[in-house]
C-alpha cells in the first residue's frame, strides 16, 4: 500500500519526531496516539501560558493597586474561561481550514482512499500490508 508523504497523517507522525511504521496496522494506530499526544501537549501549553500570564500580571496589578485583580485571579472561573477560550481557538484552527475548503473547492483532485476504510479491509482479510511512502 502506498502512503503519500504529503498526507496529513504522515506529516503529523513525522513532524513530531516519531518514525512512521512500515506495517499498515501499526501505522493506523499511530495516528490516534499522536492525536492524544497533541491534546495533552496543548493542554499543558495552555496551562503554562495561563500561569505565566498570572505570574506577570500579578505584580503589575499590585503596583497599580488594582484590588479587583486578586479576587479575580484566584477564582476558578477565570482559569476555566481561559481554557475554554483556548479550546475554542484550537477547534477553530483545526476545523477552519476544512470548512473553508468545503465551501471553496479547488478543482477535482484524485481522491485518496480513506485510511479507515483501508484498515477495515485489511482487518477483514487478516493481513497488514507493508507500506511504501511516496512523494
Amino acid at each position: 500500500m502506498k502512503i503519500n508523504k504529503k498526507s496529513w497523517h504522515y506529516k503529523a507522525i513525522s513532524k513530531l519526531g516519531f518514525t512512521p511504521s512500515k506495517s499498515f496496522c501499526m501505522y493506523f494506530w499511530q495516528i490516534p496516539l499522536i492525536g492524544m499526544y497533541l491534546i495533552v501537549a496543548i493542554a499543558i501549553g495552555v496551562l503554562a501560558i495561563c500561569a505565566t500570564l498570572n505570574a506577570v500580571l500579578a505584580p503589575i496589578a499590585f503596583m497599580f493597586a488594582w484590588d479587583g485583580y486578586f479576587e479575580l485571579a484566584f477564582e476558578g472561573d477565570r482559569v476555566g474561561a481561559e481554557l475554554l477560550a483556548g479550546v475554542v481557538w484550537f477547534l477553530y484552527v483545526l476545523f477552519g481550514r476544512a470548512i473553508y475548503r468545503h465551501h471553496h473547492p479547488v478543482g477535482f483532485a484524485k481522491k485518496e482512499p480513506s485510511i479507515i476504510v483501508e484498515y477495515i479491509k485489511a482487518k477483514k482479510q487478516k493481513i497488514c500490508p507493508i507500506l511504501e511512502f511516496e512523494d
